[in-house]
């Protein structure tokens, strides 16, 4: 499982590209667009192919995604040469970010966190994300509720992906690291199927406040997740920022 994002993130094995029209995606950036000043500058930390950058970026804001998968980061550059639209798009590793405080603010979306099996390494992004900030800058993150997951966890689930059936075999590995892992089977149409497993840190309220205040966020805030669930509660979004300055955004509603 070590390193698995290395060889998930591509499209003939992780078929995200349809999901840039779907209607999830278009209420998380309506979502968005109420949290954040427009025209700001967004650094968008595990971009992937681009969904949520452009997408932000045709409403006025000047973005920058970062992500380390190679095909992905090339189809986000490519779909915004011919859409126009002035995102830019640096692949890299999260861990290891090389800005400083070049941005009003930062999204980690769709639960692009937690993915390393090593703690350390979460933190390290935290403290890259934090250093990427101005002061008074804003991280939004959006995620799997670890507070809900057993409530909610079904351990084989059948969905879809646009136009791809997706089945999903998970467990939860318990203890004082607690994670979600995942066998995944996607098939396309015309019968291709494509196979991989994954590692997701598991995050509650609490585990996320400790990671960001250790990386230095202050006036950490959580809610329900960017787009509507028929769950209440199986998402989670965060904010906090950076001290030192203020970002006008508006309060987000608290999770019941």
């Amino acid at each position: 499982m070590k390193d698995w994002w290395k060889t998930f993130f591509r499209p003939s094995i992780f078929p995200i590209a349809d999901l840039i029209e779907h209607p999830d995606t278009r209420s998380e950036i309506r979502a968005l667009s109420r949290l954040l000043p427009r025209g700001c500058r967004v650094l968008d930390v595990g971009c992937g192919i681009g969904r949520h950058s452009i997408a932000l970026s045709e409403i006025g804001y000047e973005v920058t995604g970062l992500d380390y998968s190679r095909p992905f980061s090339a189809d986000a550059r490519r779909r915004a040469r011919r859409l126009a639209a002035p995102v830019r798009f640096i692949r890299g590793d999260m861990r290891s970010m090389p800005f400083r405080e070049e941005f009003d603010a930062a999204l980690s979306l769709w639960t692009s966190f937690g993915y390393f099996t090593d703690f350390k390494d979460d933190l390290r992004t935290l403290s890259g994300i934090f250093r990427a900030l101005r002061p008074g800058g804003l991280l939004i993150m959006d995620m799997i509720n670890g507070d809900r997951l057993e409530e909610f966890f079904v351990p084989k689930y059948w969905g879809r992906m646009g136009r791809v059936w997706s089945l999903e075999e998970s467990r939860v590995l318990g203890g004082t690291d607690r994670a979600l892992l995942t066998d995944r089977i996607y098939i396309r149409p015309g019968g291709r199927v494509s196979r991989a497993k994954t590692f997701v840190r598991i995050y509650n309220r609490a585990r996320l406040r400790r990671a960001l205040t250790h990386a230095g966020f202050v006036g950490v805030r959580f809610g329900a997740g960017l787009r509507p669930s028929r769950r209440l509660g199986v998402r989670l979004l965060a904010m906090a920022r950076k001290p030192a300055g203020s970002l006008s955004v508006k309060p987000i509603a608290k999770n019941r």
